[in-house]
């Protein structure tokens, strides 16, 4: 858009990776991360290497946007795979809390939901562990995922029916530098807000007084090495030597979040204004 063409290879790179790190049948899906040899791989100990539902399912639905933004049909050669993969791997019903529909973690090789599991109540003590157990999942990374099968679908078979000629009609990528309008004003995406609210509730300081979300336990001394009393397993944080995060809704501070929540209702309605 502001004509730096020099971008162009990068971005063009990089949308290649995707396919390059989309594994081969019969499990056409994408890792949450991947080694330097691009295949699947863990990461933080209760990232199993497995691949992984939903950002299969985001990756596919870039593949379509590749598509629009390029028309090379190479980006959407195998998303019809890719989505038909991810029904077959859909949980029955009774097995995901209502609302999702797929594991987080599916193993390399068989298909199988993968679970992770936590036992003790600190990191001295204790240790994440995956199983294909569905039950008892640990509480502060979900086990469970929301996979729109229908409108991958719908996306796909849109895209498909777009000539290529047509579908990057309006893609930045495309056009001559410079042609491509950007708004005045940027800001994150969301509702307009009201403007008046957010400008009175800064405080006689100028910031916003939030809520942080999220808590921990000062660092006091090094954990016992054996588990203390109590059920940790689902929870966020163990015994009160763990200074892992756990929620909080009584915390309040200056809070990013907050802050660029607000810019951005505040840019919205100046826009608007101008």
């Amino acid at each position: 858009a502001l004509g730096e063409t020099r971008l162009l290879d990068p971005i063009v790179r990089a949308m290649n990776a995707f396919i390059s790190t989309q594994l081969g049948p019969p499990q056409p899906g994408w890792g949450l991360q991947h080694t330097l040899d691009l295949k699947p791989s863990g990461a933080r100990t209760y990232e199993p290497n497995a691949l992984v539902t939903h950002i299969t399912a985001n990756n596919l639905s870039l593949m379509v946007r590749f598509y629009r933004l390029t028309g090379e049909t190479k980006f959407l050669a195998r998303v019809r795979e890719g989505i038909d993969w991810l029904e077959k791997v859909a949980l029955p019903p009774g097995v995901a809390p209502p609302g999702r529909t797929h594991p987080t973690f599916i193993e390399l090789g068989t298909d199988q939901p993968l679970y992770v599991h936590r036992e003790g109540s600190n990191v001295f003590n204790g240790r994440y562990f995956v199983n294909t157990d569905p039950k008892n999942t640990i509480g502060h990374y979900s086990a469970f995922r929301a996979v729109d099968i229908a409108g991958l679908r719908k996306a796909y078979e849109a895209a498909r029916a777009t000539a290529p000629a047509e579908a990057v009609r309006t893609s930045p990528l495309k056009q001559q530098p410079g042609s491509v309008p950007l708004p005045k004003y940027y800001t994150l995406s969301g509702p307009a807000g009201d403007a008046a609210k957010v400008v009175s509730s800064l405080n006689a300081d100028g910031y916003w007084l939030a809520p942080l979300g999220y808590n921990s336990h000062p660092y006091k001394k090094d954990g016992s090495k054996a588990p203390q009393p109590g059920d940790y397993p689902t929870t966020h944080a163990g015994d009160e030597t763990d200074t892992s995060p756990f929620p909080d809704p009584k915390l309040m501070g200056i809070s990013i979040d907050a802050y660029v929540r607000n810019m951005g209702v505040l840019i919205r309605a100046l826009d608007g204004h101008r």
